[in-house]
């Protein structure tokens, strides 16, 4: 792992994975200061599921980066219980609505990247619509405030 701290004056990290494949059980390396970790990127890496296992003791976690890996629906419940995860980017993951539902319990999430996952066009506007605080970036359109549109990719 590479690890940084976010200021002199705290003890808060910014964590990225540069390797290529996270196993299970990879978080326990980052057990002892598991709660001083605000961002994690773990973009680009072989992860499956089971590697997610142990995300629920980052308690500080406000961002987490998982895109082009295999993050599914099962690692997105485990993200339901950080009381402080804001953005997540899950930009071409195997996510779905139903897995993105379970995240979305966490009411303090609230920006997710959703280009080139398995939310549907159709999903994605049923979302912007039954979570109006929220915002969903992704689709043919994508939404960045509600008075402002930019064009995206699917």
């Amino acid at each position: 792992f590479r690890v940084s701290f976010l200021g002199e004056q705290n003890f808060f990290l910014d964590v990225q994975f540069p390797g290529d494949t996270l196993q299970p059980g990879t978080f326990a390396a980052l057990e002892p200061v598991a709660g001083q970790v605000v961002f994690l990127d773990l973009s680009n890496s072989f992860l499956v599921d089971s590697t997610m296992s142990g995300i629920e003791n980052f308690d500080h976690l406000s961002r987490l980066d998982v895109r082009g890996t295999n993050f599914g629906d099962p690692a997105a419940v485990q993200l339901s219980g950080l009381p402080f995860l804001e953005t997540l980017n899950a930009f071409r993951t195997r996510l779905t609505t139903a897995g993105l539902e379970q995240a979305l319990a966490n009411r303090t999430l609230k920006k997710v990247y959703l280009w080139q996952t398995r939310v549907t066009r159709a999903e994605l506007t049923s979302l912007r619509a039954r979570y109006p605080e929220r915002q969903f970036i992704g689709g043919s359109t994508l939404q960045v405030h509600a008075d402002t549109t930019r064009a995206g990719e699917e």
